[in-house]
């Protein structure tokens, strides 16, 4: 994906999000992007797989963590309608199944942003440029 240097948007938090799932999601990306230990640890395929801290991998996983959330409550959270999009390994566009659970981080990072900015990781784009 060439780089784009024009400045992105400011971020709001969009309606669907409270604040405080919206600031995850933020911390989650910017540590996608930055944080080499984070980055390196992640895994799409790691939603059932837990780190020796009980974190799982996955977008989901991280975005708990951030929330502070631990236990049998992440999974309440992984089962929202509103983050089905984001968290479907195996989402179909037509016939066609985008193997989100091979995701890099960045590829995650970019998913993230458009989720936030329109509600719609758009997989597609991001897995296939």
């Amino acid at each position: 994906m060439p780089f784009d240097s024009t400045p992105a948007a400011p971020l709001v938090c969009p309606a669907w999000l409270t604040e405080r799932e919206f600031q995850a999601l933020v911390k989650t990306r910017d540590a996608l992007r930055t944080e080499d230990a984070i980055a390196t640890l992640f895994d799409m395929r790691a939603f059932e797989r837990a780190t020796i801290c009980g974190t799982a991998q996955c977008i989901g996983g991280w975005m708990t963590s951030f929330m502070g959330i631990l236990g049998p409550e992440r999974v309440e959270v992984w089962e929202d309608p509103r983050f089905s999009v984001l968290f479907n390994y195996e989402p179909r566009v037509g016939s066609i199944i985008i193997p989100v659970m091979y995701a890099t981080a960045a590829q995650a990072a970019q998913a993230i942003d458009n989720y936030l900015s329109h509600g719609d990781p758009r997989w597609k784009e991001v897995m296939h440029g």
